[in-house]
């Protein structure tokens, strides 16, 4: 499978082609291997200041779900989930998000989090865009003082759909932005050497 190279500084944004009428389920699955012990591994929201984001924190995964309240990321964000530790050891682990209605499964290599949430499932109405490795929305990267991803991801499927092959395909879908700099880079960065390196 091809693997997306992140340099700390870029983010894979996917723009989804239709989004349910009523959204219901969200599955996004992906591996990665990271140089850093901080970063995003990804980021989605909505008009009202709803978002889901999963990073990288000290070498553990962190999954934030918030319905609205709370305008970026923290540790005071209404649903907080965290799993595994010394996730930053350059191997690759898999994670595995579903949201399943009010319903949400955090897997990390395996060991699963289940989490009810309360009330209807706001959060899953999301905007059409997903990003991978930072946050490239306008604006939001000054403000916005969490890392950015720098490692390698693959076999990332949002909803059944190969993210990281539409990338190679260079789809119109997909574009990789310089988070510095606000500008799509047209050439994909995928390096097989630096993230086959260490021991799978």
């Amino acid at each position: 499978s091809e693997v997306v190279y992140f340099d700390g500084q870029s983010a894979l944004l996917y723009r989804l082609d239709k989004k349910p009428l009523k959204p219901i389920r969200d599955v996004i699955s992906l591996k990665f291997k990271a140089m850093q012990s901080n970063g995003i591994l990804l980021h989605r929201e909505g008009q009202h200041g709803n978002h889901i984001t999963l990073e990288l924190i000290k070498g553990k995964l962190v999954f934030f779900l918030n319905s609205g309240n709370a305008k970026l990321p923290s540790t005071i964000a209404p649903v907080t989930l965290t799993l595994g530790s010394l996730l930053d050891d350059q191997h690759w682990h898999s994670v595995l998000i579903e949201l399943l209605d009010t319903q949400v499964n955090f897997t990390v290599d395996k060991h699963t989090h289940h989490f009810q949430a309360k009330g209807d499932s706001s959060y899953l109405d999301l905007n059409f865009e997903i990003s991978f490795g930072g946050i490239p929305t306008p604006g939001r990267s000054r403000a916005f003082t969490r890392k950015s991803f720098h490692g390698c991801l693959e076999n990332l499927y949002y909803n059944g759909v190969d993210v990281t092959e539409l990338a190679r395909k260079h789809k119109p879908q997909i574009l990789m932005m310089e988070l510095a700099h606000g500008l799509q880079d047209q050439n994909l960065k995928i390096s097989l050497t630096v993230c086959h390196q260490t021991t799978q």
